[in-house]
């Protein structure tokens, strides 16, 4: 049954994504073009041209953010949800199509972007030289032992962490949705006291045994605010300070998947038990 609602929710969702993922290609498409065959004398054209390219990717950002907000309250939390609810699914393979197509289309998302950027920059990048600089910096960043570990570290923090943020977005609605009144506002407030609540935590955190090493050594003590007192004078230093930051990125995996799984049981429970679609 998951596999059908997943086949649901793409098809509800691909209609207003891959247009405009085309759009945002088509714009730096145009950029390109405009760059290289356009005569001199159109810099205003160009500039028009490229506020919109910008526009648009901005806006593409917005609609994956709002389509995943909208997707979980329309299909669940409002008329829809009573006949979602009568479907013979429980409440967390809801929840689990829901994130999963929100983190896809938020990966493609970033994907699209980074494609129209090199679509735009091509005759910057993919110059020789260009090329050659990449490669050497890659191979010298990639020397050091530990670097392919230190990438797949950092990628899992960032889909963890992707969706701990995705589950407090639902978790924020479905709270709000426990009151009979003003309930927009309500998911609004329970947003910002979930927040607050896991940067205590993560504050909380660093502070057990095992963490505390960790903290003062890679961030001077201030775990709020890790990259500020980093200094990298050699490679010595460079090696020296590498297994804190090994330490500090399973931290925020640890503490990102157990704010997953806090969100993901509260987001059931209420779905499950005290759903209110009045």
């Amino acid at each position: 049954m998951l596999s059908k609602l997943l086949k649901y929710e793409m098809k509800a969702t691909a209609r207003i994504f891959l247009p405009l993922f085309a759009v945002v290609l088509l714009s730096a498409t145009m950029n390109r073009l405009i760059t290289i065959f356009a005569p001199k004398g159109w810099e205003v054209p160009a500039v028009i041209s490229m506020v919109l390219y910008v526009t648009i990717l901005v806006g593409m950002f917005v609609v994956t953010a709002v389509m995943m907000i909208q997707r979980f309250y329309k299909n669940l939390l409002s008329e829809e949800g009573y006949l979602m609810f009568t479907l013979p699914v429980k409440p967390w393979m809801h929840i689990i199509s829901k994130l999963l197509l929100a983190m896809m289309w938020a990966l493609v998302s970033i994907a699209v972007a980074i494609g129209s950027v090199v679509i735009i920059a091509s005759a910057q990048i993919f110059k020789p030289e260009v090329v050659s600089q990449i490669g050497q910096v890659v191979s010298q960043i990639y020397a050091y032992e530990g670097a392919w570990l230190f990438t797949a570290e950092f990628v899992l923090l960032v889909l963890v962490g992707g969706i701990a943020k995705i589950l407090m977005v639902y978790a924020s609605i479905a709270v709000g949705h426990l009151v009979n009144n003003h309930k927009i506002l309500a998911s609004l407030g329970a947003y910002i006291g979930l927040s607050t609540i896991s940067q205590i935590l993560f504050t909380f955190m660093g502070l057990l045994p095992g963490m505390a090493g960790i903290k003062d050594r890679y961030t001077g003590g201030n775990l709020s605010n890790p990259m500020g007192t980093v200094r990298f004078s050699s490679a010595d230093n460079l090696a020296a300070i590498l297994p804190s930051v090994h330490g500090f990125l399973w931290y925020g995996v640890l503490f990102s998947a157990l704010l997953t799984v806090g969100y993901f049981i509260i987001t059931n429970m209420i779905l499950g038990k005290k759903l209110n679609l009045e």
